[in-house]
């Protein structure tokens, strides 16, 4: 399985990298990292559907998990900058042309890899539903909206007037952020709900709009509520925003996992609970 993939890796990369920085050589760095992001997603598809490669494609490969795990290296590669700063100077053009491709292969690496993990974990086997039905809605719908959430947290701004310079644009990617990150949820608890095997669909739309409205409840008194001061102190400790602290990428996403399984755990137990006192009904006919 390794093998197979780092011969798909290399043939890949072998296409792709070289035509991404002739891109980027000749029309400029945006267009090369567009080039590279449009092959990188096209390319590895294309070639595991070729009938000369089938034997090189043996390991575990979903498109649709594909198109994820390129949309996390994406967030997390070109998206952000916070995390690993690393700068090259201008006039040292071979350093240059090392860095962009040094990027390009670990990025396709990080691609293909993320889409062998994410299809290992979701072939795993099933044990508890609510647990199961929480870790997969949780790795869909949490990793690209923490990841861009960590790199604005992420920043160090010691000074106050920098602060304050910058505060109306933070503030307002915050707050388009919380719109997005909502439309995303939303989408991820209705798309993975949805009926598709033999389930009632009036019971699972319930357990949908219940599973969805208390995810809304319980974020909307998290961030806009009464909070007492020890639980204020505890989250800033937790999540010491601006400082330049990793924790505002894990402390999110810790505390969006627990909000989401507790509205799973409410959606499902009202699924389970009107299924039973139907059979019961039923079997008492």
């Amino acid at each position: 399985m390794i093998k197979n993939l780092f011969r798909m890796f290399i043939l890949c990369a072998v296409i792709i990298v070289p035509i991404s920085m002739i891109v980027l050589a000749t029309q400029g760095a945006t267009l090369g990292m567009v080039a590279f992001l449009i092959l990188a997603l096209l390319v590895p598809s294309i070639l595991r559907r070729h009938n000369r490669l089938e034997g090189l494609v043996t390991y575990p490969w979903r498109s649709g998990l594909y198109v994820y795990s390129w949309l996390w290296c994406l967030t997390f590669f070109f998206l952000g900058d916070s995390v690993i700063p690393f700068t090259v100077a201008a006039d040292n053009t071979a350093l240059v042309i090392l860095t962009w491709v040094g990027l390009f292969v670990v990025a396709l690496f990080a691609m293909m890899l993320v889409n062998v993990i994410l299809t290992m974990f979701f072939s795993r086997p099933r044990f508890n539903r609510w647990l199961d039905d929480s870790l997969d809605m949780a790795v869909y719908s949490l990793p690209v909206p923490m990841l861009l959430l960590g790199d604005v947290l992420f920043l160090n701004v010691p000074d106050p007037a920098l602060a304050a310079q910058i505060s109306p644009q933070v503030f307002g990617f915050l707050q388009l952020w919380l719109y997005g990150f909502v439309i995303w949820t939303m989408a991820v608890i209705a798309i993975y709900l949805h009926p598709r095997f033999g389930e009632k669909q009036g019971l699972r739309l319930g357990r949908i709009m219940l599973t969805a409205l208390a995810w809304l409840a319980i974020n909307g008194h998290l961030m806009y509520g009464w909070k007492p001061d020890f639980a204020m102190e505890l989250l800033y400790f937790l999540m010491p925003v601006f400082q330049g602290n990793l924790l505002v990428y894990i402390t999110p996403g810790v505390l969006e996992f627990i909000v989401l399984a507790l509205s799973v755990g409410l959606g499902l137990r009202l699924e389970d609970g009107i299924a039973n006192w139907q059979a019961k009904r039923a079997a008492n006919k």
